[in-house]
């Protein structure tokens, strides 16, 4: 076969992406994606490495073929240098990081690493699963094209357990999730990375801590459900948290409980824009102190996955540390249930300390804000007097212990 360069390879996979999508439609009459296969020269790796490797770029369209699955096993750890395209030749075939393994794959901006299919078309592999903590657990520069063809919900192209620093990535094409983060997975560095042309979500993680600080200069579209999922609802922090402005909204499946056995810290950045499910709820507990800091051009918005009144139960106050606050925040679209643990935006416990300024409260089925007993010689709040309430539906704010109703803060 005629040696191309890799950049010719690489149009050649763009323009099959681009066409697979079709071809999946039984009326399309769209051909089948090509197949680039792998040339005379290229070198088959074995089913298991045990110990420290190398892979070059042997200058090929493709170097190293993968018949099934290439599992890096016991302390080895496979560097992937700049440049190096692997294609792995089965629908179902993967490449599995062990609990002491490591897979190092550092390309450039001029040579990328591409790992790919046999076919150009979407779902022609599997996945990469990173089952391991160790440090050398690095992607840069990494393209992941027209994975993730395993059934079901809960699944990625790059599958993550343990350990991982990513960099000017790109996982493009792929029947599931691109990101999916499991266990006891952490992401130490995030940043440039671009997640496209996904049939679900870009980023799935059963908890909220792995997403700490992700940077804000990731790309994510024309995905199938282009927002970051999180799907636990409980979250233990031991350290602080910060959750950044990304470019889609993270979506709660099963709403958000943040709790700490430490004074731990939640920030939440200016522009982040958070989806709830119908009938969840956001807590918040002692000792966690929460902090919630927009700007005029960028406010923070909590609001249901549907813009709809009572879409979700909405957030509820009941930390009573000294700094938490709502500032420039929006919080829409709650009240969904008409028991105290639901009939509201934002619910302020006896003994939460809160300070709101410039928040717009809005869209709630029943009160705008609730506050339990502001008599409590627990009870904190302080505002700037400038929080707007509209539409909600029997009035502004709640006194609870008193059961009467204000169009204002006391």
């Amino acid at each position: 076969m005629e040696k191309l360069s890799k950049i010719k390879f690489a149009l050649i996979c763009a323009l099959a992406l681009a066409v697979s999508f079709t071809a999946c439609d039984p009326a399309s009459d769209d051909p089948e994606p090509p197949v680039i296969p792998p040339s005379s020269e290229s070198v088959e790796l074995p089913d298991y490495i045990t110990e420290d490797r190398t892979l070059p770029d042997l200058g090929m369209v493709i170097d190293y073929i993968v018949k099934d699955c290439l599992r890096i096993s016991d302390n080895a750890c496979l560097t992937v240098e700049p440049g190096v395209t692997i294609a792995i030749q089965t629908t179902n075939g993967y490449i599995y990081v062990d609990e002491n393994a490591a897979l190092k794959m550092i390309g450039t901006a001029a040579k990328p690493i591409i790992i790919c299919g046999a076919q150009n078309n979407i779902g022609s592999w599997n996945n990469i699963a990173y089952h391991s903590s160790r440090n050398e657990n690095q992607m840069e520069y990494v393209t992941l094209l027209n994975g993730g063809s395993t059934s079901g919900s809960d699944f990625g192209v790059l599958r993550l357990y343990g350990k991982l620093s990513m960099k000017n990535c790109a996982i493009n094409g792929g029947l599931q999730n691109g990101l999916q983060l499991d266990s006891d997975s952490r992401l130490t560095t995030f940043e440039n990375n671009t997640i496209s042309n996904m049939a679900k979500y870009p980023i799935w993680s059963n908890n909220l801590f792995k997403l700490n600080n992700l940077a804000s200069n990731n790309n994510f579209t024309s995905n199938g459900k282009n927002y970051i999922a999180i799907q636990t609802d409980y979250t233990w922090f031991i350290e602080d948290m910060t959750i950044t402005k990304q470019p889609v909204p993270y979506y709660f499946e099963d709403g958000l409980s943040l709790n700490a056995n430490m004074a731990t810290t939640t920030t939440i950045k200016p522009g982040v824009n958070i989806l709830f499910a119908a009938n969840t709820d956001f807590i918040i507990d002692d000792p966690l102190k929460f902090i919630a800091e927009g700007t005029p051009s960028e406010p923070i918005i909590m609001r249901g996955y549907q813009n709809e009144s009572g879409f979700w139960k909405g957030v509820r106050m009941g930390s009573g540390r000294q700094g938490n606050i709502f500032n420039y925040c929006e919080i829409y679209d709650g009240g969904s249930g008409d028991s105290w643990a639901g009939n509201h935006c934002l619910y302020l416990r006896s003994g939460s300390n809160t300070t709101i300024n410039n928040t717009i409260i809005s869209n709630s089925e029943y009160y705008g804000i609730v506050l339990e007993n502001p008599s409590d010689q627990e009870f904190r709040l302080n505002h700037d007097g400038l929080t707007v309430f509209t539409n909600c539906r029997l009035g502004n704010v709640f006194n609870e212990a008193t059961n009467t109703v204000d169009n204002v803060l006391p």
